[in-house]
Order: structure tokens, then C-alpha cells, then sequence
């Protein structure tokens, strides 16, 4: 038998700006790493020379990006 909890979220609008601003840094962290990992990725394609892409490399630009 499975037992699931369902909560209902009822945030004031303090919260609900929050929550929109949250969802909106997320997304653009997405879709800046999305594209960045591309461009790379087609830059090594014709460079073999240069580094491939990772995780780690990205989180470090996006820290960069953000200070």
C-alpha cells in the first residue's frame, strides 16, 4: 500500500516574489550553461586542441559570471 502526503503551498506575496525570482535565477543558470556547453562543444569540434567541456569548468565560469 502507498501512503502519499499532499500539501498545498499558500505563500503570502513576500513568498511568491521570492519563489518567481528562485525559478528565475534557475532558469537562467540552465539556459546559460545549455549554451555555453554548445558553444564549446562546437569550438572543440573544429579545435581538438581545446579543453572539453565539464561540469566543473561551467560552475566555475557561472561563479566567475556572477561576481
Amino acid at each position: 500500500m502507498l501512503i502519499a502526503h499532499r500539501i498545498a503551498l499558500d505563500p503570502n506575496n513576500k513568498q511568491r516574489t521570492y519563489f518567481a525570482k528562485a525559478s528565475g535565477v534557475a532558469r537562467f543558470a540552465y539556459n546559460w550553461a545549455l549554451a555555453e556547453w554548445q558553444r564549446q562543444y562546437t569550438a572543440r569540434s573544429d579545435d581538438p586542441t581545446l579543453p572539453q567541456p565539464s561540469d566543473v569548468g561551467l560552475r566555475r565560469q557561472l561563479n566567475g559570471v556572477k561576481r
